[in-house]
């Protein structure tokens, strides 16, 4: 949960920087132009295209994730748990709010849940994540004979098909 958190406050962060930057830039081409500031007029015409074509997909995308994070805290906090409750809560269908309790899910911004299995209510699994298991430091076999270098494989009890000597 704390991921997603991080993520939608880093997004909002950097688009109300190109919101803010997006207006500047118009401004900073019109009197690079007049003036004949290219020092000035090249990276107002950048933060311009960048917000023009970049605005509207990144608040569109904004919404979408900060959903999912509004979502997620009714899971995780308030102890929502049905598709149900969670689209009455949200005033959505039950069916975007199943996809989007799936995607939240399958991305591990929370965890510990599962699906029932009419995919109706989320089961609390009183699990923390493992953590992944670290493999120690061993030398890996010996995939080659040590002899005449052919491959080894797996089965052959470490006797090499070619030469016939054990390895």
């Amino acid at each position: 949960m704390n991921d997603l958190v991080k993520l939608v406050n880093k997004r909002k962060y950097f688009l109300i920087a190109l919101s803010i930057l997006f207006p500047l830039g118009i401004v900073g081409i019109i009197i690079g132009a007049v003036s004949g500031r290219v020092f000035l007029l090249v990276p107002s015409i950048i933060v311009v295209v960048a917000g023009f074509y970049g605005l509207p997909i990144g608040w569109s995308q904004f919404s979408v994730l900060n959903f999912s994070k509004n979502v997620a805290a009714a899971i995780a906090t308030d102890g929502i748990t049905t598709i149900k409750d969670l689209a009455n809560t949200f005033g959505r269908k039950e069916k975007d709010i199943q996809k989007t309790v799936t995607d939240i899910l399958s991305k591990r911004y929370i965890t510990g849940y599962l699906f029932n299995d009419d995919k109706t209510e989320l089961i609390k699994t009183g699990k923390k994540p493992e953590a992944p298991e670290e493999k120690p430091d061993t030398p890996t076999k010996i995939s080659r004979c040590v002899s005449c270098g052919a491959p080894l494989s797996p089965d052959s009890n470490g006797v090499c098909p070619y030469c016939h000597i054990v390895n």
